[in-house]
């Protein structure tokens, strides 16, 4: 059987777009005795941990990645022409670095380039390419598009600034078995471009289904995404049912002319190796805006709620033993600098106060976080902890070494004391 792996798969967390489920995607990758799959959703990330673990207890080497939007000029312009001029690559991270570059890349598509699409530009994608992959994807990537176009200059350009980006060997020519006719010209033009260019090519098969008789389903998706129905003649449709999870001798069949692209999906995969530390906490870290360290800030503000609540417990019981409070009050912050979360309560604080001033409804508190005045005094919670008799130490425990009321490797404050509703 051919070496081959898949390298560029959109799962259902493509949305609207991809209609393979992670767990049949993995039942089927093995199923064809492929060693690693990869999953490059559209402009997200949002299905990687939930790849990587689900893969890792399947025995499937999992290649983590994305196939990203990038705008025309800016990710900051947004204008229309800008929109219709979007190029894709897919991008895999290879290193650790990568995979945070990856996130980094994500993100900003996500929170400064959003229009329609979550986009990129090449500016942040130079700044973020070490320890990344490239491949110049389906028709719509840059290269591709400028082949169809009649500007092999243009696309010889897009080639040689993909490869000084990334670097040699970690930029990769995407050539597809995909039943589309311009496709054909497309592959022979990628062809002759990595001889001479030298870039390598690499096999794929931009897989949106899993089998050839779901394509009615992910036309379906389709008319969903775009408001169309299935008998308007007017709307997005895939001129293929070849977008499916393809075996290797399939593959192997329609690339005997090019075994190398093939073989090459094996070595890439092999090249990706990211591990994923579940058992520290990884919390962002509060922006005091000023020398103030963190933990300062947090005791501050505690302490300055304190004294307010302190106002409406005496209001409502004069005879409230106040240095019971105080007590309680100094104990809890200890534990909380001493478990390093400070940034943690200061930053689900900032997201109460933000709801409460637009009058989103956050509801009193729930789970353990009621037993804890910290919590109370920082206004996460609308309950006095001691005059209802919560204890604070099923929220957080030293002595359990975990957070939340959970012993489970990925516990932490939110899995059970985030207030809601």
């Amino acid at each position: 059987m051919a070496e081959f792996v898949h390298l560029h798969v959109h799962t259902q967390y493509s949305l609207l777009d991809g209609a393979i489920r992670i767990d049949d995607l993995l039942r089927l990758t093995a199923e064809y005795g492929m060693p690693a799959v990869a999953t490059t959703d559209h402009g997200t990330l949002f299905g990687a941990i939930e790849f990587h673990e689900k893969a890792t207890k399947a025995g499937i080497h999992p290649v983590i990645g994305c196939e990203m939007y990038i705008a025309a000029r800016s990710r900051f312009d947004k204008s229309s022409a800008d929109s219709r001029e979007l190029c894709h690559l897919i991008l895999l991270a290879e290193t650790q670095e990568g995979y945070r570059n990856l996130c980094r890349l994500a993100t900003a598509a996500q929170l400064e380039g959003f229009y329609y699409k979550p986009r990129i530009d090449r500016e942040l994608l130079q700044e973020c390419s070490r320890g990344l992959i490239g491949m110049s994807a389906c028709l719509h990537g840059e290269i591709p598009r400028r082949i169809l176009e009649g500007r092999m200059d243009l696309a010889d350009q897009a080639a040689r600034t993909y490869l000084a980006t990334f670097g040699e060997n970690r930029f990769f020519l995407e050539i597809q078995n995909n039943g589309i006719a311009e496709q054909e010209r497309v592959n022979q033009a990628l062809i002759d471009m990595s001889r001479r260019l030298s870039v390598p090519l690499v096999a794929s098969n931009d897989c949106h289904y899993l089998s050839r008789e779901d394509v009615r389903a992910h036309d379906v998706l389709l008319c969903i995404q775009t408001g169309k129905t299935v008998n308007d003649s007017e709307r997005l449709k895939f001129r293929t049912d070849q977008l499916y999870f393809k075996p290797a001798a399939e593959m192997a069949a329609y690339f005997k002319e090019t075994p190398e692209a093939l073989s090459r999906t094996v070595e890439i995969a092999d090249r990706c190796r990211l591990e994923f530390d579940f058992k520290t906490y990884h919390f962002p870290n509060f922006d005091t805006r000023g020398p103030q360290s963190v933990e300062a800030h947090f005791e501050e503000k505690t302490r300055a709620g304190f004294e307010r609540i302190m106002a409406r417990v005496r209001a409502k019981n004069p005879q409230a033993d106040e240095a019971l409070y105080r007590e309680r009050l100094d104990y809890e912050i200890g534990v909380v600098k001493d478990m390093g979360f400070p940034s943690y309560f200061l930053i689900v604080a900032d997201f109460i106060r933000f709801a409460k001033e637009r009058g989103i409804p956050v509801g009193p508190g729930r789970g353990s976080a009621a037993g804890s005045l910290v919590a109370y005094c920082l206004g996460i919670t609308d309950l006095d902890p001691i005059a209802h008799g919560l204890i604070f130490e099923r929220f957080l425990n030293p002595a359990r070494k975990s957070a939340g009321g959970t012993t489970s490797r990925r516990s932490s404050p939110s899995a059970s004391s985030r207030p809601g509703p």
